[in-house]
Formats: structure tokens, sequence, C-alpha cells
């Protein structure tokens, strides 16, 4: 579709002959000014499908409606090159105008609502751990930069370009992955790890405090003054 929204763009003129314009006629320049913002549309929908790999949509009728826009995309597009009469054309700029549009609409919804579910999930607990790191060992970077981690999505809020999302959602997914790597770093992946976590999610128990947790507890002056659920 969007190879052919910018042969569009060029088409008034650039058409061959005095008599391919007058066969088009009038619609060609209707469909030429509702087509105008469609390079943009259809990079729109370039950014919102990988929006949806990036956070790993599974939900079926979702994905149908990734799907049925693609589809819907390149259909205009194909009508669109193959344009040789006003019938065609105006087909091609209605379902541009009723089909494509709304359909964008609803993927940028659904990409919307599952990046607020991503939020809730992987970002917003990165504060409490944060801080709790930060309580612990004030020496270290890696509480001070969770928790800024954690959030900076608050900031995303009013974000409706796709294309700007996109770049955002990716730097702060790496982020996210760069600071869970730093973290294993330090902590590696057992019982003090464990516990980490699950303090920030308030289900640490007294079964999880080993030998090697209450070490590292009592290495920063955290026993005396930390709570956990017997």
């Amino acid at each position: 579709m969007l190879d052919a929204l910018v042969e569009l763009e060029g088409l008034l003129v650039e058409l061959p002959s005095a008599m391919e314009r007058q066969r088009l006629g009038q619609q060609l320049d209707v469909s030429a000014d509702k087509l105008r913002n469609g390079v943009a549309e259809a990079e729109r929908l370039s950014a919102l499908l990988a929006l949806a790999v990036l956070l790993e949509i599974e939900n079926r009728e979702q994905l149908e409606d990734l799907d049925d826009a693609q589809n819907e995309a390149w259909r205009i597009g194909s009508l669109l090159i193959a344009t040789e009469d006003a019938s065609q054309l105006k087909e091609a700029t209605d379902r541009y105008e009723k089909d494509f549009l709304q359909a964008l609409k609803g993927i940028h919804r659904n990409v919307v609502q599952r990046w607020e579910e991503v939020v809730r999930r992987d970002f917003r607990p990165l504060i409490q751990v944060g801080a709790m790191l930060e309580k612990l060992d004030p020496s270290s970077s890696l509480g001070r930069e969770m928790a800024s981690c954690g959030q900076a999505p608050a900031g995303m809020q009013h974000v409706s370009n796709a294309s700007e999302l996109l770049t955002k959602v990716r730097d702060l997914v790496a982020k996210r992955e760069e600071l869970q790597r730093k973290r294993r770093s330090e902590y590696g992946d057992g019982a003090v790890a464990e516990f980490v976590n699950a303090l920030a999610e308030n289900r640490a128990t007294l079964n999880m405090v080993t030998p090697d947790v209450r070490r590292w507890l009592d290495s920063h002056g955290a026993s005396a003054w930390l709570k956990v659920a017997t």
C-alpha cells in the first residue's frame, strides 16, 4: 500500500496524457485529497505491527484484527496500482476511508491496552525493587536505575504517534532487559535473587530466608529492620 500511495501523490502531474486525466476525471482530485495522509497512515500501521510483535500480543481476536488490516492495506494498494477507471479509484478510496482507517483506530487501541498491561507486569514492580535495593546498598546505582525505569512509562501517557511510541517502548524494553542482566550479575539467580523479587512483590516469607539470604541481609545491615511474613 505504501508504494501505491506514494505513486498516487505524483499521479496528478505524471499522467501520461490528457485523455487519461479526462478518463479518471474528478475522482482523481477527490481521491488525492482523501488519500493525502495515506503514506503516513501506512507507516503508522507498520509501527503498530512492530509494537504488536515487541509486546507479544497473543489475543486471537487482536491478532486477527492485525491480519485484517494488513490484508486491507494490500488490497487497497493493489487497487490503486491497477486503477484504470474512476470506479476502481473510488472503490480504493472508500475502502481506505471506511475500512482501513477504522481498523487502524482499533489496532492502536489494542496496542496501547497491551502496553499498559506490560507496564503493570514488568515496569511498575521495578519502582519498589529499585527503592528497596537502593536502601540496602546505596553505593550501587542499580536501585536508582531500576526505579527510574519503572517510573518512565508514566511520562508516555500522552504519546499518540505510533512511530514515537514504538521508539520509546523499544528503548524502555531494552533498558529493562539491561537492568535485569545487571541484577543477575550482582545478585545471581539463586536464593538471594528470589528473595529480592519476593520482597518487591510483598510475598516474602521466613522460609525464603536461607543461610545465604541471612548472610546477605547481615552484610547489608538489613536484618534488624526487614519484615517478612511468617
